[in-house]
């Protein structure tokens, strides 16, 4: 029987993964453009995944019948499965609870430590060191001999219910942990999600205020700080007055490779964009680290280095994991004149519209790239409701110049949508394995139901009803629902604890609730299917048989 599932589950297998990856090449691959991805399985993987399926089925079937050789002969013929001394559980409980606690604090003072810079895997750490001591002391709760639960009339079917779990610890638990195990998942993988729709109407998020962004072809041999500028640019009188209220930066660029996540190559020479002054004082953007920055972050470009040393900001993502750099780490290239410049980074910004380049200082760009005049990256700040409006201006009137203009929120999801994909797909995992957690809880919850079905007869037979019996048995799985819902919301919660800071306002927090809903609306449908099935059973014939 293990060989065969094991052989089904492969062919699933199979198929889940082609799909994944069906998925991937619809949704990711056209963002890169990079269709190369196809399904790649090295037979030695489908052996090794056959093998460790069928050993543990192996495992789990040599553990219950180690368990049921150790029960007397009279015992197992009456089908008392159980007989025998009960394990002894509270020790262990008490020692995972403990030891999990008191990692989890330990990670703690190293994530308040780290502050900002902290690394997300301490409070993923963190997160899971907590699910793993909710689940022990919930077993320690299961193990106690006598529950301190005081009975009231208002209260006396749930507190019965809850009561009961306790009869089955080890099918209690089990429930408990896949539901935490599933929520921890769901929640630290879905609260990463974010909505860039608003994020050009704060100076401190990922667009700095700023509603659009646009590059030409042709660099532009003037900015937009005055109306005669404008004027020299080709824009009539009627255009010029209709921008108005709009504030446009000129940038200026070095060409080079794009260092963001759409890149799925290892750029050498990286795009630099020089900020002028103005854009400086201006401020703004999120920022992860800028160690030793006053108010104002920008200013870290103004600084002076040692002789040949560029200082520069960049996005974090792109530096740590395109770049493979981090803050005070150094590239190396060549400016106009053949020269090694290095470029250290001072400062990194968090999800931002540059995750494509290196931002430097404009006196540091005219001296050590005086060839590439002109501006050719522009930023300009709007209100949402205008940004259509004017960039149909300015694309209109420097067209010529090969001007395009894109909003920021496109601009950031974009970049978002390579993450997206990847939360899609360890959602789906996560998805798969809540799944296949809640066709294992339903088949538990029938096995304590049938087992049952005496102790339920005889409290029908006292009087009590078939409706009332039901919901007894179904406030004693909610319960468990509720409890695992709770240890893998607030594990997963604290996982992305980073991210809750740094962008509370773009949780998907209607996405996340409704998930965890509907979590727990699936484990209470396979609990009234099993209560259902055996609450059917003829009343009499269960009474002779107890």
């Amino acid at each position: 029987m293990a060989a065969v599932g094991a052989l089904i589950g492969l062919g699933l297998a199979v198929l889940y993964a082609r799909g994944v990856l069906a998925g991937l090449r619809d949704w990711w691959a056209p963002l890169m453009d990079s269709p190369f991805l196809r399904f790649h399985a090295e037979p030695a993987s489908l052996a090794l995944g056959f093998g460790i399926s069928v050993v543990l089925v192996l495992v789990a079937i040599a553990v219950a019948v180690r368990r049921l050789a150790k029960s007397p002969a009279p015992a197992l013929l009456a089908g008392l499965l159980a007989a025998g001394r009960p394990p002894r559980r509270g020790r262990w409980a008490r020692i995972t609870t403990l030891g999990s606690t008191a990692l989890a604090l330990v990670l703690l003072a190293l994530a308040l430590i780290g502050g900002r810079s902290a690394s997300p895997a301490l409070f993923f750490g963190l997160g899971s060191a907590l699910c793993v001591a909710g689940l022990a002391g919930f077993a320690l709760w299961l193990g106690r001999s006598q529950a301190n639960l005081a009975a009231r009339k208002r209260w006396g079917l749930p507190l019965m219910a809850a009561r009961n779990s306790a009869a089955s610890p080890g099918r209690s638990l089990l429930c408990v942990a896949l539901v935490a195990s599933a929520c921890f998942v769901l929640v630290s993988v879905g609260a990463n999600r974010r909505d860039f729709s608003h994020a050009s109407s704060s100076r401190d998020s990922g667009a700095g205020g700023f509603a659009l962004m646009a590059e030409s072809d042709v660099p532009l041999p003037r900015a937009f700080d005055l109306p005669e500028d404008l004027a020299e640019l080709g824009f009539q009188a009627d255009q010029i007055a209709r921008l108005a209220g709009s504030t446009t930066y000129a940038l200026r660029l070095l060409p080079g490779e794009d260092v963001s996540c759409l890149n799925l190559y290892q750029p050498e020479r990286p795009r630099l964009v020089g900020v002028p002054p103005s854009f400086v004082a201006r401020g703004g953007f999120a920022f992860r680290e800028a160690p030793g920055a006053a108010s104002n972050p920008w200013t870290l470009l103004e600084q002076r280095l040692e002789p040949g040393v560029i200082p520069a900001i960049g996005d974090y993502n792109s530096v740590r994991w395109i770049l493979h750099l981090g803050l005070g780490d150094e590239l190396t290239m060549e400016n106009d004149r053949g020269e090694p410049v290095r470029i250290r980074i001072v400062g990194l910004l968090e999800k931002s519209i540059f995750q494509s380049e290196l931002l430097i200082s404009q006196a540091d760009f005219l001296h050590h790239f005086p060839d590439h005049g002109g501006f050719s990256v522009f930023l300009t700040e709007t209100s949402p409701r205008e940004a259509a409006r004017i960039a149909g201006i300015l694309e209109q009137a420097l067209g010529p110049f090969g001007y395009d203009s894109t909003s920021t929120a496109d601009r950031l999801s974009r970049f978002q949508a390579v993450e997206e994909m990847y939360l899609t797909t360890f959602q789906a995992l996560g998805g798969l394995g809540l799944l296949l957690g809640t066709l294992g809880l339903g088949v538990i919850l029938i096995r304590n139901v049938v087992e049952r079905r005496g102790e339920l007869a005889t409290l029908q037979a006292f009087g009590y009803r078939r409706s009332t019996l039901a919901w007894l048995v179904l406030a004693e799985h909610g319960f468990l629902l509720v409890v695992g819902l709770a240890i893998g919301a607030v594990a997963g919660f604290v996982a992305v604890v980073p991210h809750l800071v740094a962008a509370s306002q773009q949780i998907p927090w209607g996405s996340l609730l409704s998930t965890l809903g509907a979590v727990l609306v699936v484990g209470l449908a396979a609990s009234a299917a099993a209560v259902g099935g055996a609450l059917r059973a003829p009343l009499l014939p269960v009474l002779k048989a107890e």
